[in-house]
């Protein structure tokens, strides 16, 4: 099944990037943990991998700056097709950020270049409380260290990902913030 490559979210402080050169075409096979395109952020220059084996069916940037979780591309298989799957994500993106008007979403930031998922040990703020930049929000536990998440968002705390013993992928909704009361449901919804 064909799936949607994304800008992830490589830091807190990250809110986009810059494609600078893929280096896969359309129509080329690619194997996970292939490096399928170069992007830039603010801090370096780094490849993105590929998290499944499939054909690269479509590249919607080719190059030029995007934004965390925009559309980059369509990954699959021999005949899928890429055009019909953009349009039905697009919208479902778009009636989620008509929902999301002043709400803030926090994703489990990508800490190192090799983390892929980290353990949520324990969070500093719960629901409810109201969030202030530089706040310690959670206490997580990558393959390397044990390390606190600073917030860079303001407001009321709608939304926090249970703890638990399982460990969460990069790029998970952890937190969500916003103005007390405000319908967050939708954000959650996949």
């Amino acid at each position: 099944m064909a799936e949607i490559l994304r800008l992830p979210q490589f830091s807190e402080e990250q809110d986009s990037a810059v494609v600078l050169n893929w280096l896969k075409k359309e129509g080329e096979a690619i194997k996970k943990g292939e490096a399928i395109l170069e992007i830039e952020t603010e801090k370096s220059v780094m490849e993105l991998e590929a998290e499944n084996d499939g054909i690269l069916l479509y590249i919607k940037v080719p190059r030029g700056e995007v934004k965390v979780n925009d559309i980059l591309g369509v990954i699959g298989q021999s005949g899928e097709n890429a055009i019909d799957l953009l349009k039905q994500v697009e919208s479902k993106d778009k009636k989620k950020i008509d929902k999301a008007s002043g709400m803030d979403i926090i994703r489990l930031p990508r800490l190192s270049d090799e983390m892929e998922e980290a353990l949520i040990l324990n969070w500093k703020v719960g629901i409810g409380d109201k969030l202030q930049k530089g706040d310690v929000i959670a206490e997580v536990e990558t393959d390397k260290a044990v390390i606190e998440i600073d917030s860079f968002r303001e407001g009321t705390i709608l939304y926090k990902h249970p703890e638990t013993s399982q460990k969460i992928k990069v790029g998970t909704i952890i937190m969500i913030v916003g103005e007390e009361g405000a319908p967050y449901e939708q954000l959650l919804e996949s």
